[in-house]
């Protein structure tokens, strides 16, 4: 079937709208009918209602559900969302892959400011500790074009809290991974806490203050006991001191970190509906790089320094009474400052102690300074009755600065090369209309990006920039249907866009092209969501995607546009409460992921995945989590020489648990909701050997024993 008669057809699966409603009676409000699937105790949920930008499938994790599972980071809050699979390297960290789209192509946002690393777009989410969370939102599918480009695979929000007592306080410490492994010590140690304050004045408002630290520090993980060396896996392995530095049940050297998130948010709320919000945060790492074999040579690398500070200023405005036609309903705003500077040091060997003197390296040390400056403003109106247009317009400067310490065989060198300076700016303005027509509710958007590449400055000798504009058209339509019993349909379409990064561009080390394309996806989607269709406070959903990629941008010997893809699939996600204090949630998702140029499967990305967690509620304080994952094998790629080699990975299933038991602390003379608790938490609990996104080895078992209180 042609692009063209796909769009024409997918909008008639849902034929004569208003005729339709006739027959059906209107519902009292279709934001509270919409509302009506926004349960935040499942994994799978519609946020519709007031949120216009939401897309056809939004999942929400919440403060409650990220505790259940006690999840300290991003990455393992949402890795049980259908559609989403989570993947950890050895130098970039952790990233997120949704629908088969990987972490270039997902948009990561913090209170709608949006969180990267302008060069390469490979931020390490592991650094995103969610203890300063309310929840969050992972928007797969069509979503909105509000956010402008660089979402096709999906939109991360991550909600930061608001308070909602005069006074709120958390504490919680955890220790980890008790062993003694090959003479070296192995252990974990993390703590967090939360303060929180809402003053309410009878003429000014209410004024909030919100803070929140996470520290944590880890002497490594363990291999699984099952880990066995292949000639695929022993590159990722290296020789350290002691030989080979991977062994069935040792310690992973290389895997430390420590790690710091600091969140503080300052807030007036006029009223109702208005706020004016201040925020700042900072996510530091110190941690290696597992050891790894790379030309010829074992690297030690160690980041020795990642920090990101994101500075911001929100601003909300909703007139006190509206009008229902042609009236202004409201404004939205942000601006934001990020910085981020890392830098990886390559030593001698594995006791870090001497630089490297190696020639075969890469370089001493690399340095990298980024800051990304954003702002947005987005407008509603009602031009009519069951109306509402929201207009848009986002600018984004990026700069990226880099630098190395070349080696020297006779010494040491400790002298950087002059800074390398890139450059890019992006512009989009947008629209998007939202028009009811009974049941239904039809969403149409458009926006234009314009993208520029503004410097390029190369050891102080300045090259031409290419003063084009990269354009490009992104859109969307969707289409919902609130029926009786509980049931939602929808059909979707749109095309989604995203312009290269800088490393893509610039790069000379590993081939960057100044005359890349930006990536296209025409992505269609169908879905339907069930509720209560057994009485037992049940809810089902049902999607069926499809991504048609264009000039996905690949690296032969330098990076070229140079692939068509194909990302299609079902997801099937349910809940339910089969007794008073049980709750169980499961998904089930299938991915044809395939490189339509090369006609072959695309590498790491799991065609079948499957989620299951069961969840108990005493009610004297006792809380119990079984949860269980499966992954099919990827198709993965090793090299011998110039000759690239594919195959299948093995499949597996992870094993985790939680349990918690709340003390009350009424007796001490507190308030009555102040508790104490003791918490367990195990992860990979049967020590399960597996590989995702590559052949390094992942994390054995992993177990955590806690205390907080809540005051």
């Amino acid at each position: 079937m042609s692009r063209s008669t796909s769009l024409i057809l997918l909008p008639l699966l849902f034929a004569s709208p208003c005729a339709f409603a006739e027959l059906q009676s209107e519902p009292q409000s279709l934001d509270q009918e919409a509302d009506s699937f926004d349960e935040g105790e499942v994994n799978e949920v519609v946020v519709v209602g007031n949120n216009k930008a939401a897309g056809s499938s939004v999942s929400r994790v919440t403060e409650e559900m990220m505790e259940r599972q006690n999840a300290q980071t991003l990455p393992e809050a949402v890795s049980q969302l259908p559609g989403v699979e989570t993947s950890s390297h050895p130098k970039a960290g952790d990233a997120i892959q949704i629908r088969g789209f990987d972490r270039t192509q997902v948009l990561i946002l913090m209170d709608d400011i949006p969180i990267t690393e302008v060069y390469s777009g490979s931020f390490d989410l592991s650094s995103l500790l969610v203890s300063g969370l309310s929840s969050v939102e992972v928007d797969r599918g069509v979503s909105s074009v509000l956010h402008g480009p660089n979402s096709m695979g999906g939109i991360v929000h991550m909600h930061s809290k608001t308070p909602v007592k005069p006074l709120e306080l958390k504490l919680q410490g955890y220790l980890g991974n008790f062993a003694n492994l090959d003479d070296h010590p192995m252990n974990e140690k993390g703590v967090s806490g939360q303060v929180s304050s809402l003053l309410k004045t009878d003429n000014a408002g209410s004024f909030a203050l919100f803070a929140s630290a996470g520290y944590s520090k880890s002497d490594g993980w363990q291999l699984s006991h099952d880990w066995k060396p292949t000639k695929d896996n022993m590159e990722y392995c290296g020789n350290g001191r002691g030989g080979s530095n991977c062994k069935a049940g040792a310690l992973r050297v290389g895997s430390d970190s420590e790690k710091l998130t600091l969140h503080a948010k300052a807030a007036w709320i006029p009223r109702e509906g208005s706020e004016v919000a201040l925020h700042y945060h900072h996510f530091m790492q110190d941690r290696g790089v597992p050891i790894m074999q790379s030309y010829g040579y074992t690297r030690f690398w160690r980041f020795t320094d990642y920090d990101t500070d994101l500075y911001g200023i929100t601003l909300k405005f909703t007139p006190k009474s509206p009008r229902s036609t042609w009236a202004f309903t409201g404004v939205r705003a942000v601006a934001s400052y990020m910085d981020h500077k890392d830098t990886i040091s390559d030593y001698q060997d594995d006791s870090y102690s001497d630089l490297t003197k190696n020639t075969l390296a890469w370089f001493v040390k690399s340095s990298y300074d980024n800051y990304t400056f954003s702002s947005a403003v987005t407008a509603s109106f009602n031009l009519w009755t069951s109306n509402e247009l929201e207009l848009s317009a986002r600018y984004r400067k990026d700069e990226n600065k880099q630098h190395d310490i070349p080696v020297r065989a006779d010494s040491i060198n400790q002298t950087y090369a002059p800074w390398d300076i890139y450059q890019s700016s992006l512009y989009t303005v947008a629209l998007e209309d939202s028009q009811r027509f009974g049941v239904f509710r039809w969403v149409n958007g458009y926006s234009w990006s314009g993208h520029t590449l503004d410097k390029e400055e190369k050891s102080h000798l300045d090259f031409l920039t290419d003063d084009r504009v990269l354009g490009a058209h992104d859109y969307r339509s969707m289409l919902e249907a609130f029926l009786p019993y509980d049931v939602r349909l929808f059909a979707a379409f749109g095309h989604k866009t995203r312009f290269p990064f800088l490393k893509e561009l610039y790069s000379k080390a590993v081939g960057g092209n100044a005359d890349l394309k930006p990536e296209d996806a025409y992505m269609y989607e169908l879905g339907a969501d069930v509720e209560s269709l057994f009485g037992l406070q049940d809810k089902w959903t049902l999607r069926l995607f499809y991504n048609d990629v264009q000039n996905l941008i690949d690296k032969v010997d330098r990076y070229e546009n140079v692939a068509e893809s194909t990302m299609a699939g079902v997801e099937f996600s349910g809940s339910l409460a089969f007794a008073k204090y049980f709750r169980t949630q499961g998904n089930f998702t299938w991915l044809y992921a395939h490189n339509d140029t090369e006609d072959r499967v695309l590498d790491y990305r799991s065609p079948y995945s499957a989620a299951l967690s069961f969840h108990y509620d005493a009610p004297f304080g006792l809380a119990l989590s079984l949860n269980g994952q499966w992954f099919s094998g990827q198709e993965g790629f090793w090299a011998d020489g110039s000759t690239v080699h594919h195959e299948k990975l093995d499949g597996f299933f992870l094993l985790g648990a939680y349990a918690r038991q709340e003390l009350s602390l009424k007796k001490l003379g507190l308030k009555n909701d102040s508790v104490a608790y003791l918490f367990a938490r195990a992860q990979n609990l049967l020590d399960t050997n597996y590989n995702q996104g590559g052949y390094y080895p992942l994390p054995g078992r992993m177990i955590q024993l806690g205390l907080g209180f809540e005051l």
